[in-house]
């Protein structure tokens, strides 16, 4: 029984550490493709909002 234990620890502790660097890395790159997507949408607007108001 000790040896299974211990493999399934190993295993607990690879999957957690896999989910916490892959919630980092999800958090990391949501926050990057808001930037892009804000950034991309602000490039837009702008040119358009200063031609119409002249």
């Amino acid at each position: 029984m000790k040896p299974r234990i211990s493999a399934w620890r190993g295993v607990s502790l690879i999957m957690r550490g896999a989910l916490a660097f892959y919630t980092v890395t999800g958090i990391i790159y949501s926050e990057s493709a808001l930037a892009i997507i804000h950034f991309s949408f602000a490039a837009e607007w702008l040119p358009a909002s200063r031609s119409t108001h002249g």
